[in-house]
């Protein structure tokens, strides 16, 4: 058996693997054929290519998603000021409710 039918007999798997942390079918396809790439260029000895081809597959995985996960830049306040008045929106009513700044005075009608 060459190494093309060696990966095919493993390719369902290997998708099945990638699928579970990913979510996405046409997603995990993409990286089992990165897996493929890299196989195809290695002049590496494989003495287990079911091994092999789990271990780049889930590296492979994980660097996507690593990819997709934002990274957090900073916190964002707890208010936020209405752009028009000296009020804040309320956070623990799901910012739906309007109570005065804490430093507000009041206002002159």
């Amino acid at each position: 058996m060459d190494q093309t039918e060696m990966f095919e007999a493993e390719r369902l798997r290997l998708v099945r693997i990638a699928s579970r942390v990913l979510d996405d079918h046409a997603e995990a396809e993409d990286v089992v054929q990165q897996a493929w790439l890299r196989l195809d260029a290695t002049d590496a000895e494989i003495d287990n290519l079911a091994a092999w081809l789990t271990t780049v597959t889930t590296r492979l995985r994980l660097d996507r998603l690593r990819s997709r996960t934002p990274v957090p830049t900073r916190r964002t306040r707890a208010y936020r000021s209405h752009p028009h008045s000296s009020r804040r929106l309320c956070p623990g009513r799901g910012g739906s409710a309007w109570s005065p700044a804490p430093n507000a005075a009041p206002r002159a009608h």
